[in-house]
């Protein structure tokens, strides 16, 4: 195939793009409905919306939206730092909170994230 010239066929690659913007839209959408329907939270819509542009910002690449959220996720010293101050006797009720509403925010987004690329797929294939 060539791609896009005179023939005006659509090479294998663009046909990829497109795929994956389709997708990273009906992702986006999903986080929102997932969001007014009182399933996810409002910090955890805002990460996980975030996550989606980014890779519709280089859609012509592999869907990365994970790593992302990793390391929004997972920043070990963070965590290992809000886990020492946890420990003190007069301060550590501050950040256990704090941690607490680190691992409830980090829950939400993962659970969402994966039902959501779940839907995502069951609705592409659908259409294809």
């Amino acid at each position: 195939m060539s791609r896009g010239g005179k023939s005006g066929r659509v090479g294998i690659d663009e046909l990829i793009t497109e795929l994956r913007h389709k997708y990273l839209t009906i992702l986006k959408s999903l986080y929102w409905e997932f969001f007014e329907e009182g399933q996810c939270s409002p910090e955890a819509v805002v990460v996980l919306m975030e996550s989606a542009d980014r890779a519709l910002d280089h859609e012509e690449t592999p869907i990365e939206d994970w790593n992302f959220l990793n390391t929004y996720i997972v920043s070990d010293n963070f965590i290992r730092i809000l886990g020492w101050w946890s420990s003190l006797p007069c301060l550590g009720k501050i950040f256990r909170s704090h941690l607490f509403s680190h691992f409830s925010l980090s829950y939400d987004i993962i659970v969402n994230f994966i039902e959501g690329h779940e839907e995502a797929s069951k609705m592409l294939t659908k259409v294809i």
